[in-house]
């Protein structure tokens, strides 16, 4: 099998709904620049109305305006550039046309399973920036990095370069967004001195197939990267060497992902807390957000941002543990009563990150209260 082509850098693009739009422009044989561009303009409207929603604003979109112009353009081309990058689209004679991983992507969705497999193979085989930037994030002993969030060439080269990471600020953007869309990792923001930082953590155990041969570095011999090989080891029961195709084989029995690079293999699997691990997180990080006082509302994105730490998995894993807390609380020994109402909104804050869930009647989840029935 022919090598994926590698690129120094990602397309500008943050979010994978604008590719995905782009492929089902292709699929569905709407090539020309119109149709393209109400394609993006669609994605973007869709977030902006959903966003005036949660911060309880009324109000039209503008459609026309949202992508106009040069921006319009420059997401087009962007998205055909990242999905001919990814090996999704292929071009001849100046035409697009999906490849047999483009038509998979667009017949299952950015939300099965599949789909997201094919795209985080592809892209960990096209961009070694990603590849470094989780290693680098790996290599410290809890598998997080602090790093401006305000933008700062400056201070985050020098501030990323001493974690290791020697991407420049966009790249290493780019990478955090389509990752924590692919939930391999996660981010929150944090003050620090008055300046704008965040903590970037790894949801995700990674291994490489050359380190079970040959051992961890030494600086890895320690804290999260040796947690993440003696997991895989656990996980596939090996107390010795065996064959790689029978070690890759008995990976994916455990729902590891293998990425096959040019000269090594990479295994993911998502890290999986218990239904207890998660309640008694939540229940603790609650408490301290409300001084210790059951039954006092706490916003519903600021203690997710905080359990999703605590815990490691990403903002849509905690949607799916807290819907039936809230709909069968009888269930859970930590009651959850959610509440709606219009989202606090400070400048800074990523909204397409902070969204919280929706309850049954369209309403997004602003506020839960919690209560614990002592044993």
């Amino acid at each position: 099998m022919k090598a994926p082509v590698e690129y120094k850098g990602i397309p500008r693009i943050r979010d994978f709904r604008y590719p995905y739009a782009y492929l089902r422009c292709i699929n569905e044989n709407r090539r020309d620049m119109n149709s393209l561009l109400r394609a993006m303009v669609d994605v973007r409207a869709t977030f902006e109305e959903e966003k005036l929603k949660a911060l309880g604003k009324g109000g039209r979109i503008d459609k026309e305006r949202l992508v106009e112009g040069r921006k319009g353009l420059q997401l087009v081309r962007r998205s055909q550039q990242i999905c001919t990058q990814l090996g999704l689209v292929s071009m001849l004679s100046g035409m697009a046309s999906l490849t047999e991983e483009g038509r998979h992507v667009v017949e299952r969705g950015l939300q099965d399973i599949d789909a997201r497999a094919v795209l985080v193979r592809k892209f960990f085989q096209t961009y070694r920036v990603c590849r470094d930037i989780f290693f680098a994030i790996r290599s410290h002993v809890e598998g997080k990095v602090f790093l401006p969030l305000a933008r700062s060439k400056k201070t985050f080269v020098k501030t990323a370069s001493r974690c290791g990471i020697t991407s420049d600020q966009w790249n290493f953007e780019l990478v955090r967004d389509l990752s924590t869309e692919l939930e391999l990792l996660n981010w929150r923001p944090e003050a620090s001195h008055g300046m704008r930082m965040h903590v970037v953590y790894l949801i995700t155990n990674i291994v490489k197939l050359s380190e079970l041969s040959r051992g961890l570095r030494s600086a890895d011999r320690k804290g999260f990267a040796q947690t993440c090989v003696e997991r895989f080891k656990r996980d596939l029961e090996l107390d010795s060497a065996i064959p790689d195709p029978e070690l890759r084989k008995r990976a994916e029995e455990h729902n590891y992902l293998d990425i096959v690079l040019k000269d090594d293999v990479i295994f993911l699997k998502s890290i999986e807390p218990t239904q207890d691990e998660v309640e008694d997180s939540l229940w603790r990080e609650y408490l301290r957000m409300t001084d210790y006082r059951a039954m006092r509302p706490a916003f519903y994105s600021e203690l997710r941002e905080l359990v999703c730490e605590k815990v490691r998995i990403s903002n849509r894993r905690f949607d799916d543990y807290l819907k039936p807390m809230i709909s069968q609380p009888s269930k859970y020994e930590t009651k959850v009563y959610a509440g709606g109402g219009a989202l606090p909104y400070s400048p800074g804050v990523v909204m397409r990150k902070y969204l919280p869930p929706k309850t049954g009647t369209d309403e997004y989840i602003t506020y839960i209260k919690l209560d614990r029935e002592e044993a």
